[in-house]
């Protein structure tokens, strides 16, 4: 990436990615540029992903094209600044958009570079886009750009917010499913997910509403009842969508059922009767009627009234149900008379709901009613608030009527509203009830109250009382809303009325007058009439200010105490169009060149301070020169309107206007046309033609190129040049465009000219550097020309010719030619000049013939005399070559004879092994003429076309040029050739003819190294194997060929026929014994060396005489299921005695048993498992094996075998009946809290293996779980805790007893359910709020932000409370927000912080809470005057040399922390000559050190605020010096400040110290040091005889250290410090200290001493040991040398650190500790088995049966609960438990069947294979002679063989044949079956193939030993006939009869009686169907059959 001289190089962008919080230092990735040096790196910040996708900025480059490219971010605050990448060869940044500042500031470490930095402001822009543009600092400048979009990501850092504290609603009870109630909104501050809000409802009878999660409508789910719940209490959550935290908000919800009227008066009974005296008078009591309704208000207000027949002999009171008499109530004629009138009640609602009772009024004689005792007052006073209880008045009462039935009892008769009192039945005491009087429902009560004697039935006595209630203000005012909601528009002018409220009081009087008034009136915005409760605007309100109020108006009555009611009045301003519409930016954009019409281009955007219409702005173009873009009115997008071309305009300054109906803004729009490369480059010339000089060095410069493009200054108008196919000749410069060659050329010489071969066409290309690039290209041309670097060459270096006498002038005699082949074209062309001799004058040269001819001058007269001519060529090259030659010429007479061979031919014989070069004959001539034309010279004219002769031409010599050879050319015939050397010459020709002699030169041949031959076995002697041949090239006599075995394996074997090459077998061979034989074979000539050999190798084919035959028929095998899929379990073997191929065995299954499970391998016969193994499916397998040779079955060449594998059984692991358990479980749940239950089965099937327990070994973090071994049940063992851990995933193992045990697992996820168990906290704990002093009452000071880790609703919202702290009574905390305010105006000079108790309580059941301190510090204000000041200021020098600069800051005193000090200095004595000063505020400067001298200052000084006032300074200068460090001592003060000190104890010390020395000491306190939290002071002492040393000071202050100690007030002191008393310097370092000065100035202040020196520290150094470094010698250089771990510990170096990786069983940083096996001493109780956890940390116990526990510590009953099936019993075991199983029922649960089998009774299944079988049968029988199975070919007709197994006399038999194959048995001659025992009888066949065995049976038949094949004693197989033999079918026969009539002759001695086991059992029959029988009557029916077909075969 070069540009002439430029070495400027180009990085590109890469995309990044930053998911980091802000401040995270950043990585960084590289970039590499091609043209780059090593350290020359394009580097970025890295962040969690960052793929380098990297596109060029100018030049071609490593990484992949890219123009625009992206920045997340992760915002974690509203504003933050981040470096977001650097770059190290870019240097300027231009262009921004969307108002994000990337300003560019170059790092010094890359002074090429530039660096991005960003101020994002996220106000809701997603993203922000910047167009970045590069310049470089090469030579040319290079520059490059490209977009940079940063993508700004939400976090989920905010909760969702609602708009109020507590939502309360109304709804009307039974309203229908589906009524709205409310619909609280809440918002999120986030972003998308984030943002998304999802709503839910908590609470008792929650599931009686519903709320919409993603609105938030709350309707009704259910009908409500006011009468059963008259309000809900819910929690209303808002939670957001966050995937990862979710936040969420909680607030309070009061939904009120309002009351309709659905409920009637109800009277308690619907007949009454009352008994009253005769002649009751009109007005007097009679009843008192009650009805309730369970409404409220109207609805439940109850009116009566009377109706019935005697209705009008009565009246009642509407209000109180109080009937009287309305006339006299008399008997007549002395007769009882009964009156009847109906009781109607009404309420008073709407639709009006009514009852009735009837009412019998009998009358009785009036001295036998009670005498009832009036008291003296009947009337009453009370007040409305008399306290329940009250005793109002005593009744007493008699009766006439003796006891029991004259006993009295005190009632309410009637008239009690609201049972506002009550009457003690027993003594008459009348009372105030709990529920009191109220004067707002009754200010007068009028009860009757009665006395009642105990007859049947009672009569009565009544008295009327009469209590008048005074009012009292007892009831708040009542707002007819609790919220209003009003409009108004802004900027009207005051008053405007905003709206009315209203309120009611039900007290009276002045209890019930109202006034009202505005709680806040918003800054005075708002007025309130106080009577009628109008409110008006008493400002102009501006919506944009603030766009609504929220007002609070009380009503108040005047009672006393006064109440008060309120309301929230919601006033929103309503929108006028009064504001502008605002542009939010300055806009300017790019466009590319030649963009569609219509494309987009920006949009421009406004905001507008008003809202709806008024807000809504259009938008126009007010300038738009050359109309090129167009804006849409609403949106506001620019788009392309007409063509863009750059190269015509490159930017567009356009205005746009904003317009919203009434106001107007324009803004400019700048719009930069970008290039696009839509023009190519351009050469000057389409062709170009350089001629480029051959043999020029390796790079020379050829020619120049050169193109333009109409593209503007930028990468599109940059051209770089290049060849559009790459040359090995020739390269281009990619800026110049020059040519240079690579290396040098030749040129070529050809025949045309110009040569093709001299011409190089290449097409070079012109690049720009656009986005696409645009190219065009030329064709150059360069000509490799010739260069003249050869010179002529005369083609002979002498010529002689003779000249004939009378030669003519200008007669031409000689050509002489010279050539020049090498070079070309001018430099080829050759002329001829005479350089010398003396026949220069005789002779010319033609200059470019070369033709020599004689001159003008006469040759007569010189015969035979000879000239020489020099003649030189030369060629016409620059400079010119040349060569020359000499000629000779002789002058000659006439050539008179020719010459004349001796004879006309000649004969030569030579043999064809003569030697090269050797003469074979001469021949001469003679001629008589003399001088040249008598020389003669020979030549071969023909018959020597190859050249195998040459001719000697001055002698005649014929000699051997090319090997003869007799067997190709026998003969040649040559044609010699004889001339003289005339002008004109003269020849004779004579023949030779040659002929060859043969010589025995090749030896026989074969045309092949080896032969092969086959010869099958068995073939006679003297058979034709093969025929060798070879040949001889040499004549006849010399090619015989004889043949001969010189050797190899069949040399004795075999012969050969000498003359014809055909070998015959000596002998008959046999494959099998060897197969190959190799022979050695000579062909020779007969008595010559001359010999051929070659190899033939006799293969012995052999012939397929065996066939395959397996060793046994039977072949048994075991596996166990568990067995892995692969494993081997057996191999088979067959042999054939054939050799070779025909003796090579192939294996393969047969039919079916090709899906059994297994596979065989085809040559080797080993038999694999092919899948996974289930012996509760399949306990056995039979297969069928074939064993054949190759190639196609050709008849019984084949033979098969049976494999019986049986599959034992394997210790699978227990299953799970999940693989997953998922369970919740309270956090406050007591231990021993049942969580869940796992289930596992094991389907093992004995019993060591099926028996598990279950066991925790996973995941249960601090053992608070625990399961039991038996039932696995899962259950706590401690309190949980959720917010420690909020769920758990246990790993549950079912581990079984088997060897080894295996063990199954499951997950159990459980989820810790939140309770209310965590009070809130403040975050952060430590709560401290700022407030300055004389702010007003009020003022909010800080808002209190708690948190909670319960879960909502268990947290907020929460409620403040203020509780202590000793200035409570200055703030207040708003009980819901958290807001904390001043009480008071707070002075921070007397009160400088507040320390408080606040008490914070969630809204959980049962609520919690918690109390907090809370500090506020109060901050200055400047309200305080300063006060003069006296301070010494004490400079320390060192050396006179410093300090300088600032020694003090001399303000003057202020209470006030606060403030902007100004100083100057009034006086000095003596002058301080410029020597102190106050440049600046109150900092007073030395600028030199006077040691010795002081200054006394006056100086004056305020702060900023009051007056000044005059302080007085003191300034001393004390030096000290080297001397004075050397003999310091050091003393430190722990706990200790320098301005503590300076304060406090400063001059009292100095005290001490001056009196520890002498008089005449001077004493060096010159350093106060804080250090590593103490102080240290630098002390020295001066007597008149120097420094006093060391240990002299430490000795007389070690005398004053109990004076100093009491001085500083305990605190304690080291005299004599030094860092090295502590072990300062580890790992054996030495440790040197030194006090050291600095040149930093160190001041300490207080209000009366300033202490000014510079830095003095008490430094060490620490001198490391070998292998350690640091400061305290704390790090090894190689912190794993030596290893520092023990126990063998992997030491892994991190750093200057290490880290040991501990073998098992030993922990600790260094592996020191040793962890102890968790299994040591077996924690298992009670025999339990211990095992480690797989994380090692802990252990399970497996327990045995019969035990439980974690550790096996509790005994099971195994009984409970029962685990027996189908009824059956347990019996516990210690341990364990065995199941007494019923009829049918066996297993260990009794969960299998058995089948028992009567007489005559029998099971049908499918037929059985005819050829194939494998039955089993377990069973258990006393019958000795049964049939368990048998198959006669129902199918068939009976065609079929029959199978039979059977019982005879007690002994196993199978058998088959009888229709296809000869009957076939086999018996085991065992002991009895027949003994009540389980047995496994296994029957198999194969064909012919059978086999029989037994098996001895326990548990039920459950497990079985498996008989070994071989045992004769449960073991028997055979091979049944090829036919069928009839006599041995007889034979049979009779023997079964035999033992059949045996057996039954023995059944009949019996005497029938109940045997012990009367069942024949069978339990799995296994095969591929068969019919089961009776064991008795079926064998004679068989035997009966089987009979009758033997003798009809037999007769046949």
């Amino acid at each position: 990436m070069s540009s002439g001289s430029s070495t400027e190089s180009y990085p590109a962008f890469a995309r990044i990615g930053l998911r980091e919080n802000p401040g995270k230092i950043l990585n960084q990735v590289t970039c590499p540029d091609r043209d780059s040096n090593p350290g020359h790196l394009v580097s970025w910040p890295d962040a969690l992903t960052v793929t380098p996708q990297c596109f060029v900025l100018q030049d071609d480059s490593d990484c992949a094209r890219n123009k625009e490219e992206a920045a997340s971010f992760l915002i974690m605050s509203v504003h933050f600044t981040r470096s977001i990448f650097s770059i190290a060869t870019f240097q300027m940044l231009v262009g921004l958009l969307h108002n994000v500042s990337f300003p560019s500031i170059p790092p010094p470490e890359h002074p090429n570079g530039g660096m991005f930095t960003t101020g994002i402001f996220y106000r809701g822009k997603t993203h922000h886009v910047m167009f970045a543009a590069f310049l470089g600092k090469g030579t040319p400048p290079l520059t490059g750009s490209g977009t940079v979009r940063v993508v700004v990501q939400d976090v989920n850092d905010h909760s969702p917010e609602f708009e109020r504290q507590a939502y309360s609603a109304t709804v009307r009870e039974n309203m229908p499913p589906g009524t709205p109630v409310l619909q609280p909104v809440a918002s999120d501050k986030d972003a998308d997910l984030n943002a998304k809000i999802r709503y839910s409802l908590l609470g008792d009878n929650v599931e009686r509403f519903l709320v919409d999660a993603d609105s938030g409508l709350i309707t009704t789910a259910v009908e409500l009842d006011r009468e059963e719940v008259q309000g809900y209490h819910l929690t209303l959550v808002a939670q957001d969508s966050s995937v990862t935290e979710p936040r969420a908000s909680a607030v309070n919800l009061t939904v009120t059922v309002l009351d309709e009227n659905d409920n009637a008066p109800h009277f308690s009974s619907d007949r009454y009767t009352v008994h009253v005296p005769d002649r009751t008078q009109p007005g007097q009591f009679v009843f008192g009627a009650k009805a309730v309704d369970a409404d409220e208000g109207a609805n439940s207000r109850v009116a009566f009234s009377l109706g019935g027949e005697d209705a009008s002999l009565f009246t009642i009171d509407r209000d109180t149900g109080v009937v009287k008499a309305a006339r006299e109530l008399s008997s007549a004629g002395g007769r009882e008379r009964e009156f009847r009138v109906q009781l109607r009640a009404r309420d008073g609602g709407r639709e009006a709901k009514t009852a009735t009772a009837d009412l019998t009024i009998q009358l009785r004689p009036s001295g036998l009613f009670p005498s009832l005792t009036a008291p003296r007052e009947t009337k009453f006073s009370l007040p409305e608030d008399v306290a329940a209880g009250k005793v109002i008045t005593q009744l007493s009462a008699t009766s006439p009527k003796p006891r029991p039935t004259g006993e009295i009892r005190f009632a309410i008769a009637g008239g009690n509203v609201g049972d506002a009192l009550r009457i003690d039945s027993s003594t008459g005491e009348v009372l105030v009830a709990g529920g009191g009087l109220d004067f707002e429902t009754a200010p007068q009560y009028v009860v009757w109250v009665e006395a009642r004697d105990s007859d049947v039935p009672p009569l009565r006595s009544v008295l009327r009382l009469v209590v008048n209630v005074t009012d009292a203000n007892d009831n708040a005012p009542v707002m007819e809303n609790a919220l209003y909601n009003a409009s108004i528009i802004e900027e009207e002018s005051p008053p405007q009325k905003v709206l009315q409220v209203r309120a009611t009081d039900a007290d009276s009087g002045t209890n019930g007058q109202l006034t009202y008034r505005l709680v806040n009136d918003e800054d005075g915005a708002f007025e309130m009439d106080s009577e009628t409760g109008e409110i008006y605007t008493s400002v102009r309100l501006d919506r944009e200010s603030v766009a609504s109020y929220q007002l609070t108006v009380e009503a108040v009555d005047q009672g006393r105490p006064q109440l008060t009611g309120s309301a929230t009045v919601v006033v929103t301003v309503l929108d006028k169009n009064d504001n502008p519409p605002r542009f939010t930016r300055l806009f300017s954009v790019n466009v590319t060149e030649n963009a569609e019409p219509g494309s987009f281009v920006i949009k421009v955007t406004s905001s507008d301070l008003d809202v709806g219409e008024n807000a809504n702005a259009t938008y126009s173009f007010t300038e738009n020169p050359g109309e090129k873009f167009a804006i849409d009115v609403i949106t506001g997008n620019v788009t392309v309107a007409g063509p863009l071309d750059r190269e015509a305009q490159d930017e567009y300054l356009l205005k746009v206007a904003a317009v919203d109906g009434a106001w107007r803004a324009e803004t400019p729009l700048t719009i930069t046309i970008q290039d696009q490369n839509d023009n190519a480059p351009e050469f000057e010339h389409s062709y170009y033609s350089f001629n480029f000089p051959e043999l020029q060095r390796s790079v020379v410069f050829v020619g120049q190129v050169s193109a333009a493009d109409r593209d503007k200054q930028g990468p599109n108008s940059v051209i770089s040049y290049s060849l559009q196919h790459p040359s090995d000749l020739f390269t281009v410069d990619p800026a110049s465009g020059e040519l240079f060659s690579k290396r040098s050329l030749r040129y070529k010489h050809t025949a045309l000219e110009p040569s093709p071969e001299n011409q190089y066409v290449l097409t070079v290309m012109a690049t720009d550097n656009g986005k696409p690039p645009m190219s065009s290209e030329c064709l150059v041309t360069v000509n490799v020309v010739d260069a003249n670097n050869n010179a002529p060459q005369f083609e002979q270096e002498e010529y002689f010719t003779p000249v004939p006498e009378n030669a003519l002038a200008g007669q031409q005699i000689i050509r002489v030619t010279a050539k020049d082949d090498a070079d070309f074209g001018v430099n080829a062309e050759v002329e001829y000049v005479k350089i010398g001799g003396n026949g220069s004058e005789l002779f010319e040269v033609g200059k470019t013939t070369g033709w020599i001819s004689v001159s003008g001058i006469s040759l007569a007269g010189r015969l035979l005399e000879s000239y020489s001519l020099v003649v030189r060529a030369v060629d016409k090259g620059v400079p010119p070559q040349s060569d020359q030659t000499v000629v000779t010429l002789v002058v000659t007479g006439e050539n008179r004879y020719s010459p004349v061979f001796t004879a006309l031919s000649y004969q030569v014989i030579v043999p064809e092994n003569e030697p090269l070069g050797a003469t074979i004959v001469t021949m001469t001539a003679a001629d008589g003429d003399e001088g040249p034309n008598g020389i003669v010279r020979y030549s071969i004219s023909s018959g020597n076309e190859r050249e195998e002769f040459r001719v000697e031409p001055a002698t005649g010599a014929i000699t051997i040029h090319q090997p003869l050879d007799y067997d190709t050319v026998p003969e040649y015939r040559l044609n010699i050739t004889a001339s003289d050397l005339g002008f004109e010459p003269r020849q004779a020709t004579a023949m030779l003819t040659v002929t060859l002699t043969d010589i025995n030169d090749n030896a026989p041949v074969f045309n092949q190294t080896s032969y092969e031959a086959f010869l099958p076995e068995n073939s006679p002697p003297h058979s034709t194997v093969y025929r060798v041949q070879a040949h001889d090239v040499d004549s006849a006599k010399n090619a015989i060929i004889q043949y001969s075995i010189v050797g190899g394996s069949g040399k004795d074997v075999f012969s050969i026929e000498s003359k014809t090459g055909v070998i015959y077998s000596k002998t008959s061979f046999d494959y099998e014994e060897q197969n190959m034989y190799v022979l050695d074979i000579l062909a020779a000539n007969p008595d010559s060396p001359m010999y051929g050999s070659t190899k033939v190798v006799i293969h012995i084919t052999g012939k397929n005489e065996f066939y395959p035959r397996f060793m046994q028929p039977v072949f048994h095998f075991d596996v166990s299921e568990s067995t892995e899929v692969g494993t081997s379990v057996g191999m088979i073997q067959a042999t054939d005695q054939d050799a070779g191929d025909d003796g090579v065995v192939f294996y393969l299954f047969v039919g079916s048993s090709n899906d059994r499970g297994f596979s065989i391998g085809s040559e080797s016969g080993v038999i694999k498992v092919s899948r996974r193994l289930d012996r509760e499916t399949q306990n056995r397998v039979v297969l069928t094996v074939m064993a054949k040779n190759a190639g196609g079955i050709r008849g019984n060449d084949t033979d098969e075998a049976q494999v019986i594998v049986s599959i034992q059984d394997g210790n699978d692991p227990p299953e799970f009946l999940q693989p997953l358990y998922d369970a919740m479980v309270s956090e406050g749940a007591s231990p021993g809290t049942k969580v869940v239950t796992v289930k596992a089965v094991d389907k093992d099937v004995r019993p060591q293996n099926n028996q598990f327990s279950y066991s925790i070994i996973g995941g249960n973090q601090g053992h608070v779980f625990k399961v039991d071994p038996a039932t696995g049940d899962v259950e706590t063992t401690s309190r949980l805790d959720r917010e420690t851990v909020p769920a758990y995933t246990l790993t549950l193992g079912a581990i079984d007893t088997g060897s080894p045990p295996q063990t199954g697992t499951t997950t159990v996820r459980i989820a810790v359910q939140d309770v209310n168990d965590n009070g809130p906290v403040f975050d952060p704990p430590e709560v401290i709020g700022y407030v300055t002093e004389n702010e007003p009452p009020n003022t909010s000071v800080m808002t209190l932000t708690a948190t909670d880790p319960d879960l909502p609703p268990n947290g907020a919202p929460f409620t403040y409370r203020l509780v202590g702290g000793r200035q409570k009574d200055l703030v207040t905390v708003e009980r819901h927000s958290g807001v904390v305010k001043t009480t008071r105006s707070i002075d921070r000079e007397t009160t400088p912080r507040l320390d408080i108790l606040v008490e914070v309580e969630d809204s959980g059941e049962p609520r919690m809470k918690s109390q907090h301190p809370v500090t506020i510090l109060v901050l200055d204000q400047n309200d305080s005057p300063s006060t003069p000041r006296a301070v010494h200021v004490l400079v320390h020098a060192f050396n006179d040399a410093f300090p300088v600069g600032k020694i003090a800051d001399v303000h003057p005193n202020d209470a006030d922390t606060s403030g902007e000090y100004h100083c100057k200095i009034l006086s000095s004595a003596p002058p301080t000559r410029g020597i102190l000063t106050i440049p600046s505020g109150c900092d007073l400067h030395t600028s030199k050190v006077t040691p010795g001298s002081g200054y006394s200052l006056s100086i004056s000084g305020n702060d900023g605020r009051h007056p000044d006032v005059i302080s007085t300074v003191t300034v001393e200068f004390v030096s000290f010096d080297n001397s004075t460090v050397e003999n310091s001592v050091t003393l430190r003060l722990e706990n200790m400040t320098a301005s503590k000190f300076l304060t406090h104890f400063y001059k009292g010390l100095l005290d001490v110290l001056k009196s520890t020395f002498g008089a005449g000491d001077i004493v060096y306190m010159y350093s106060l040091h804080e250090a590593d939290g103490g102080l240290e002071l630098s002390v020295a002492a001066r007597s008149p005889k120097g420094y006093r040393g060391k240990s002299q000071m430490l000795e007389m202050l070690g005398r004053k250290r109990a004076t100093i100690q009491q001085l500083l007030q305990s605190a304690a002191i080291i005299v004599g410090y030094t860092p090295c008393q502590r072990p300062t310097c580890e790992n054996g370092g030495q440790c040197s200290d030194g006090i050291r000065v600095h040149g930093e100035t160190r001041i300490t202040d207080s209000q009366t001493v300033v202490f000014t020196s510079p830095l003095v520290s008490h430094d060490f150094t620490c001198r490391c040991t070998d292998g350690f470094t640091g400061k305290r010698c704390d790090r090894r250089q190689d912190p794993c040398s030596p290893n520092p771990c023990q126990a063998g510990g992997t030491c892994r170096r991190q750093g200057f650190d290490f880290q040991c990786v501990c073998p098992p069983l030993r922990e600790g940083k260094l592996c020191e500790l040793e962890r102890g096996d968790v299994c040591d001493g077996n924690p298992c109780l009670n025999g339990g088995s211990c095992r480690e956890s797989p994380d090692g940390s802990s252990f399970f116990c497996l327990c045995r049966p019969g035990y439980r526990g974690n550790q096996c510590e509790a005994a099971a009953d195994s009984c409970r609960p029962n685990p027996c099936l189908y009824g059956g019993l347990c019996i516990s075991l210690k341990p364990g438990y065995r199941c007494s199983c019923p009829e049918a029922r066996y297993g260990r649960h009794c969960e299998r069947a058995t089948f028992g089998f009567n007489e005559l009774s029998f099971m049908t299944f499918p037929p059985l294979d005819a050829g194939t079988n494998d039955i089993s049968v377990v069973f258990a029988t006393t019958k000795p002679d049964a049939l368990l199975v048998y198959n006669f070919g129902a199918q068939t007709g009976g065609r079929s063989d029959f199978v039979a197994l059977e019982l005879v006399a007690g002994r196993a038999v199978f058998s088959y044949g009888g229709a296809r194959t000869a009957i076939t048995s086999v018996m085991v001659n065992g002991g009895s079956l027949a003994d009540g025992e389980w047995h496994k009888v296994t029957a198999t066949r194969n064909g012919r193939v059978v086999s029989l065995s037994i098996a001895a049976c326990t548990e039920h038949g459950d497990v079985c030993k498996e008989c070994r094949p071989g045992d004769a004693t449960c073991y028997a197989d055979d091979i049944g006939p090829a036919g069928f033999n009839i006599k041995e079918e007889i034979t049979w026969t009779k023997f079964y009869f035999t033992e059949i009539v045996r057996g039954y002759g023995k059944k009949k001695k019996k005497k029938k009686k109940k045997e012990k086991k009367s069942r024949n059992l069978t339990k799995t029959l296994v095969g591929a169907g068969h019919t089961m029988y009776g064991l008795k009557v079926v064998d004679d029916v068989m035997m009966t059959e089987r009979c009758t077909t033997i003798v009809e075969m037999e007769k046949e």
